[in-house]
């Protein structure tokens, strides 16, 4: 039991470095797929819900207020984003902003404070909830980030045409 939770906090951790390393599209202000665009939301959506299901104190009601918090939240960062599109070609460039690189490293960070807390230490604190709660955060703030910018804000923007690099 104690092997399988290590295993479920290391791969919540690969997840979140995955989620980190697929936004590097961000940063260097390239045309980006809709394929691009949804990993990171997958990979924190998953990281997320592996430290939730590892947690030894589930607490739904906080974990409910922070998906939709983090929802909320993605959105609201959505539209300040700034995008260029092909609408040909169904290419999205994101101008280079940080708030993506800023939650996965969050995300990352996350993750190694439960496996520490949770294994390291030899005990099972009731902050594990806590911590999960922030992972549902990042997960839900991707997430909303990812339906405002492919729903709302990239249709709304100037096509340019673009080439896949």
């Amino acid at each position: 039991m104690n092997l399988l939770l290590i295993g479920a906090y290391l791969l919540a951790i690969v997840l979140a470095v995955l989620c980190l390393l697929s936004l590097r599209f961000e940063l260097a202000k390239r045309p980006a797929t809709p394929i691009e665009l949804t990993r990171p939301a997958l990979y924190a959506a998953a990281s997320a819900l592996l430290t939730m299901a590892a947690a030894p104190v589930w607490r739904f009601e906080l974990w409910a207020v922070t998906l939709l918090a983090g929802l909320i939240a993605g959105g609201a960062a959505a539209l300040t984003l700034r995008v260029d599109t092909d609408f040909e070609r169904n290419l999205v460039r994101v101008w280079k902003t940080r708030d993506g690189i800023a939650a996965a490293t969050i995300l990352v960070a996350l993750g190694v404070a439960s496996l520490i807390f949770a294994q390291l230490l030899g005990r099972q604190p009731r902050s594990l909830g806590v911590i999960a709660a922030g992972s549902v955060f990042i997960g839900a703030y991707f997430a909303g980030r990812l339906t405002v910018l492919r729903k709302y804000v990239a249709r709304r923007a100037i096509h340019l045409d673009m080439k896949k690099r």
